[in-house]
């Protein structure tokens, strides 16, 4: 079976405590010269995400901020799914003091036990947007199906693949078992 494309979660599947080793980036690199699309996945915000990976510049595509910001590496290219929070939104945020609070292209992200403060600022801003949790983050974006959409213009063909890997129902509990296999190759 030819592999088109492969998509990882980075932390806690490719980053171990933040940091992918020397030994994984070399199997990722073999791996892109076989012809393989690389697609990372990420409730990272991308700043945070390029400075913690040097070598994020081995992947075709980066879907960050839990899949409201896609990132082509090799063109430096963003492209927003979801819109920016809005200000009057992080005004209610910072008078609850959620602490710490960190502001994406289109996402707002803190820690558990914050949830139920966001949630409160949401409400009362009046928004339809949505908690989700990633481990112990709390983020906060609107999904906006019609705006990624719009957006997603040339992106289709990375979207394209990046449904083909989900439509294989992979178990991605044993993805770090195969980034070590890919390794040792």
């Amino acid at each position: 079976m030819m592999i088109a494309a492969f998509a990882v979660d980075y932390d806690g599947t490719l980053a171990t405590h933040g940091r992918v080793a020397q030994a994984t980036s070399e199997a990722l690199q073999r791996l892109k010269a076989s012809g393989v699309k690389l697609l990372l996945v990420t409730g990272r915000e991308l700043p945070d995400l390029q400075q913690v990976f040097p070598r994020h510049d081995l992947f075709d595509v980066i879907v960050a901020e839990n899949g409201a910001l896609l990132y082509w590496p090799a063109r430096r290219e963003e492209r927003p799914l979801a819109p920016p929070p809005p200000e009057a939104l992080l005004r209610r945020l910072k008078r609850a003091r959620v602490e710490p609070l960190s502001v994406g292209r289109s996402i707002i992200a803190t820690w558990r036990p914050n949830e139920s403060k966001v949630l409160e600022a949401i409400s009362e801003s009046k928004l339809e947007w949505h908690i989700v949790f990633n481990k112990e983050a709390v983020m906060a974006l609107r999904y906006d199906l019609a705006l990624a959409l719009d957006n997603a213009g040339e992106s289709d063909a990375a979207l394209d693949s990046f449904r083909q890997v989900y439509a294989m129902n992979i178990d991605y509990r044993d993805v770090a078992d195969r980034i070590a296999t890919l390794q040792k190759h």
